[in-house]
């Protein structure tokens, strides 16, 4: 049995000797596991302290009977702050100031007698003046119906923070099961996988800082400027939700900074011993090293795409992007949907490019360009264009998202190219001879120590052989022209 309990030992004593293989693998694993506990508190942190403040100002919008599908768009310029409530996305509408008429501007002071227009009201009632609405502890305050949908911006931001948390919360397990991985495997690819994702949050980090303070500058001039707002002040909303984000948004961009120098420093060690250890047997000629970083390229893509698709997908789906509708059928078919067609997609590219099949190259280069062409036929939706513009956190995914793509449909393509041209032949005698345990140093023949790297196995065959032909590495490195010995034949695969 696959998971019998001599299986399991087995398994967990291997990954234990690999762990602890040198003080390298050993601080990159604990610390990866450190940074992802701290970084998880904090991201639960970040989370509990958006729900709070959601939960006390949603109250009031609700009970103020307020339509929860609006779409709250505030337009900056300078110290000029101009709040519209817009009944669908704005982009693409003939008139604008119908669709989204202003509800306070800066410049205006403020009217208590102002009545939502017809377009912002769902059952098309109208009520004036101003409403008792509950908190979420209950209390009363009284609000005007101004007042009430300028509250609508500071909701549609804290809940889209809250799904950035949740996001940036899965990423931490996403990063957790790539170190472990890059350990365990002793995988190149998942070190540069960790660091550039370490780099996109380090960014992130740092802009969230930044982010928060102009949040509470837009808070400021919307609902607490006493005097100056239709809302005269904060009713105990915000007393310390900025000062908290601060207060953690500080400790988690040194923690990423800490994770990131981390990852470099550690990574490139590991990186430097991993590769030793792939082309320990053979030096590669220069060409077949440039052919491997191609495949390299496609298969840390990959990996970052799971991530990314899938975050990506469900931001969309949470913000009903595609359907107006909250129809969780539709939207779970398509989170499976697309969990499925990325693990093909990640496997496809890998088997493709490591073992150069024609046909599942083929597969792999459709799937990568229906996904590129559905991804931008979104653009064209105007809830998509207006979510991107209005959300830098779905613009940043999103983003990032293209590019991977685009550069993975890019070195997949030069794979292709250079399909047959020694690469997989290389990757299989590395193979074949990491698992004879061939070590070139154990011959050392005065003549042998003499030799670089990158001769010694014509050298070992010749001394195995003499009455073969030498064989010597050169521009061909298929030896079409050579006896080959058993190690060198790649064994026949289906395409």
């Amino acid at each position: 049995m696959i998971f019998s309990r001599q299986n399991v030992v087995r398994l967990l004593n291997s990954s234990y000797l690999r762990i602890t293989l040198s003080r390298v693998t050993t601080s990159f694993f604990l610390l990866s596991f450190i940074f992802f506990i701290a970084q998880v508190l904090i991201q639960a942190f970040l989370w509990t302290d958006d729900n709070s403040a959601f939960k006390n100002i949603n109250a009031m919008v609700e009970n103020g009977g307020a339509p929860s599908s609006l779409l709250p768009w505030l337009d900056i310029k300078k110290e000029h702050f101009n709040l519209r409530i817009c009944s669908e996305a704005p982009y693409g509408a003939k008139n604008v100031s119908q669709v989204c008429p202003t509800v306070f501007d800066t410049n205006d002071a403020p009217n208590s007698s102002w009545v939502p227009p017809p377009v912002l009201r769902s059952n098309g009632t109208l009520i004036s003046g101003p409403e008792q609405v509950k908190l979420a502890n209950g209390s009363d305050v009284s609000l005007s119906e101004q007042c009430l949908y300028t509250l609508m911006y500071p909701t549609k931001r804290l809940r889209t923070s809250m799904n950035e948390e949740l996001a940036l919360l899965f990423s931490q397990f996403w990063l957790l099961g790539l170190s472990s991985a890059a350990v365990l495997s002793r995988s190149v690819s998942h070190i540069i996988a960790v660091f550039a994702m370490r780099v996109l949050s380090t960014g992130w980090s740092a802009y969230t800082i930044w982010r928060t303070k102009d949040l509470d500058n837009r808070l400021f001039h919307l609902i607490v400027n006493e005097g100056r707002t239709p809302c005269h002040s904060d009713f105990g909303i915000f007393p310390n939700y900025i000062k908290m984000r601060i207060a953690l948004q500080i400790p988690d961009l040194i923690l990423n900074v800490c994770a990131l120098l981390f990852t470099g420093l550690l990574g490139y060690r590991l990186i430097k011993t991993f590769s030793e250890n792939v082309f320990n047997c053979v030096g590669p000629p220069a060409k077949i090293g440039r052919l491997y970083r191609y495949m390299l390229t496609v298969v840390v893509s990959g990996q970052l795409l799971i991530y990314l698709l899938i975050a990506s997908i469900s931001l969309v789906l949470i913000e009903g992007i595609i359907s107006k509708a909250k129809l969780l059928a539709m939207d779970i078919t398509l989170f499976v949907l697309t969990v499925i067609l990325t693990v093909i997609m990640v496997t496809l590219g890998y088997h493709s490019t490591r073992y150069e099949r024609k046909r599942l190259m083929i597969a792999f280069l459709i799937l990568l360009a229906c996904l590129i062409i559905g991804f931008l036929a979104m653009f064209t939706l105007p809830a998509f264009q207006f979510t991107w513009i209005q959300w830098p956190f779905f613009a940043c995914i999103s983003g990032v998202n293209a590019a991977v793509l685009i550069c993975s449909a890019t070195f997949a393509a030069l794979c292709r190219i250079h399909f047959g041209e020694g690469l997989k032949h290389y990757l299989h005698v590395e193979n074949v001879l990491s698992k004879a345990d061939f070590q070139p140093d154990e011959f050392s023949t005065g003549q042998e120590a003499k030799l670089t790297s990158a001769s010694r196995v014509s050298f070992f065959v010749q001394e195995a052989m003499p009455t073969e032909p030498v064989i010597t590495r050169n521009t061909n490195w298929d030896f079409e022209d050579q006896t080959r010995p058993p190690i060198y034949t790649v064994e026949a695969r289906g395409e």
